[in-house]
């Protein structure tokens, strides 16, 4: 995960450990650490006892207690929301195996749901707020490795549009094995881009890469990389279901 680390400084008497999941800013996080426990820890030590201050004691619980993960930053309302909740995209084979996903919103909450070789997966995110939830893979090895747990994991998740048409979704893994996830959706019109990238050792191989697609009516629901019945997904062939170009991009 990184950064499991034990700091000695012997002329302090002082033992510093920490277990820690620094992935996404590694290589940096260990340094971070360090530094951090110099400057605030080591840095501010007494060779005397300090004299009690209740006031100050009393003002930390309440920051520790107060202390919460960030939500994703961004804007909580698009009007992109109410046009594309619902509709349901067929992507073209990409790296996740993802072959149609949908996002739905209401409020201040939202779900990704999503076809994939192991099934129908779906989730719920907070929007500008972190909702507690389960991410819908099972068959990661979280007790012991090399054996699946058998049951979906404990996280966070939340999402905010980074511009109108852009939603960002972060999901955190706080089960007993961490790491995480993040989507970007793009859309434009009927099409759809969406982009993955994760921060796990053992889990989560499944949430890395690009996929594009258009829109479809959510017709029988199946696993995998098409449709149910009557579903037909852009094709390589299909000018209008190239991903870079329908957004535009090309």
């Amino acid at each position: 995960m990184g950064s499991q680390l034990a700091f000695c400084y012997p002329e302090k008497d002082l033992i510093f450990a920490c277990h820690a999941d620094t992935q996404r800013i590694d290589p940096r996080g260990r340094a971070l650490i360090h530094a951090a426990v110099r400057r605030e820890i080591v840095g501010g030590l007494s060779a005397s006892p300090l004299p009690e201050a209740p006031e100050t004691l009393r003002r930390l619980r309440e920051k520790i207690a107060s202390l919460t993960v960030a939500p994703m930053v961004g804007a909580r309302h698009s009007p992109t929301a109410a046009r594309v909740s619902g509709v349901s995209y067929a992507l073209l084979p990409n790296p996740m195996g993802i072959g149609r996903v949908r996002f739905c919103f209401s409020g201040d909450s939202g779900t990704m749901r999503y076809a994939t070789p192991r099934g129908e997966k779906e989730f719920a995110f907070g929007i500008g707020r972190l909702a507690e939830g389960l991410f819908p893979e099972t068959h990661y090895p979280v007790e012991r490795i090399g054996a699946q747990s058998g049951r979906p994991l404990a996280c966070l998740a939340s999402a905010a549009w980074g511009s109108p048409d852009t939603l960002n979704l972060f999901v955190h893994i706080t089960d007993d094995c961490l790491g995480s996830v993040c989507v970007t959706a793009a859309f434009n019109g009927d099409a759809i881009a969406l982009q993955m990238t994760k921060q796990s050792e053992w889990i989560l191989e499944e949430y890395q890469g690009f996929a594009g697609g258009k829109a479809e009516e959510y017709g029988t629901e199946g696993a995998g990389g098409g449709g149910g019945p009557g579903v037909t997904p852009p094709t390589a062939h299909d000018p209008g279901g190239h991903p870079q170009r329908a957004l535009g991009l090309h």
